[in-house]
């Protein structure tokens, strides 16, 4: 049932990665691409919203560089006991403590992908649901949110091309991985989006954020470190 969601759109601290909890729908490529650009560009959540002073909130996209807009309200749904189902998933929807933007973007991209722009009809493009908003692009989300192109490189079997990987981090790229299905740490999620929240130059060392979140409850962490070496065995597209 959908139940209204206390809280405030952002925290104090504005936009933040952190904010990121994916709940019952496969859209880690979405929710993860969302915290990436809170992490490097937090401007850019921001300018998504319009608060419309009435309980709903004006969310823009972009199609071919093109604003569209798209209204939602705060009423989100939730499972047995009234606690989200979706992003936030866990947290009650009466906390006033809750920050609302992830479930509200989220929302909003169900509801635009009813226009058949956001995404091909053979993967649910045209239909208003959650789920049909599952499985996707790093890549297309980018370009959707914050206007921005994105290139998908391979990683062979070293690992990601250091020279290349650093130049994109070091300019303020926003970057994603894309898992393998059968990743060899046991930590990784196979076919799932992470995304590179720290990098070490000194050591090679990636720090990925697991969009599931920090604290997530299971055995699979919310951030993991891997050298650029290991990614070979644990993603293939970044």
């Amino acid at each position: 049932t959908y139940q209204v969601a206390a809280g405030t759109l952002f925290s104090a601290s504005g936009p933040q990665y952190t904010d990121v909890r994916q709940g019952a729908v496969g859209d880690c490529y979405y929710v993860g691409t969302l915290a990436e650009i809170a992490q490097q560009s937090p401007q850019a959540i921001r300018d998504m919203f319009i608060v419309n002073g009435d309980g709903t909130y004006g969310v823009r996209f972009y199609n071919n560089g093109q604003a569209r807009f798209v209204t939602v309200d705060s009423r989100l749904p939730t499972y047995s006991g009234g606690y989200l189902l979706y992003a936030n998933m866990g947290q009650h929807a009466s906390s006033a403590s809750n920050v609302l933007w992830v479930g509200l973007a989220e929302k909003a991209y169900a509801q635009m992908n009813e226009a058949g722009w956001l995404r091909p009809a053979a993967w649910g493009g045209g239909v208003n649901s959650y789920q049909a908003i599952a499985g996707g692009w790093f890549a297309d989300v980018t370009a959707q949110v914050a206007n921005r192109g994105a290139t998908n490189y391979t990683i062979g079997a070293g690992g990601a091309n250091v020279s290349l990987f650093e130049n994109a981090f070091n300019s303020g790229k926003m970057i994603g991985l894309g898992s393998v299905s059968t990743p060899t740490n046991s930590s990784v999620v196979g076919n799932h989006q992470y995304i590179v929240v720290a990098y070490n130059a000194a050591t090679k060392t990636v720090t990925l954020f697991n969009p599931w979140g920090i604290n997530n409850g299971t055995s699979k962490p919310g951030l993991i470190n891997l050298t650029l070496s290991q990614l070979a065995n644990n993603f293939n597209v970044w």
